[in-house]
């Protein structure tokens, strides 16, 4: 049939091509996915940031190590890995934000407190 595409004679032509190289974003996204676990189940403000910090100096030296090499096409692996870290991030990103909102909760209880020791 003229103008029709056989997904068979696209599977013969992409195996009679050899092996494809591999996507060179997988090792490091392994690596950062390796350097960003989920923030702790306990959203207490020292952890979080203690957490935090831990993540952010494991993925220093990752994030030094890239290239400017310019983005080749993704791979299904890289996009599956790219999209757990960015649901990673999305955690920390809330964590943080609920750490910020206690510690601001905590402030404001000592300003309170020290209002009324000063008109006490």
């Amino acid at each position: 049939m003229t103008g029709s595409i056989d997904v068979e004679d696209i599977a013969d032509a992409d195996a009679a091509a050899g092996p494809r190289d591999p996507d060179p974003r997988v090792p490091v996204l392994t690596a950062l996915l390796a350097a960003t676990p989920l923030p702790p189940a306990a959203l207490e403000p020292e952890a979080v940031l203690d957490g935090f910090a831990a993540v952010m100096a494991a993925r220093g030296p990752i994030v030094a190590s890239l290239s400017a090499a310019p983005p080749a096409p993704r791979s299904a692996d890289a996009t599956a890995l790219l999209a757990e870290l960015r649901a990673r991030e999305r955690a920390w990103l809330s964590a943080l934000d609920e750490a910020h909102r206690q510690v601001g909760a905590q402030l404001g209880g000592v300003r309170r407190a020290r209002t009324y020791q000063r008109a006490g």
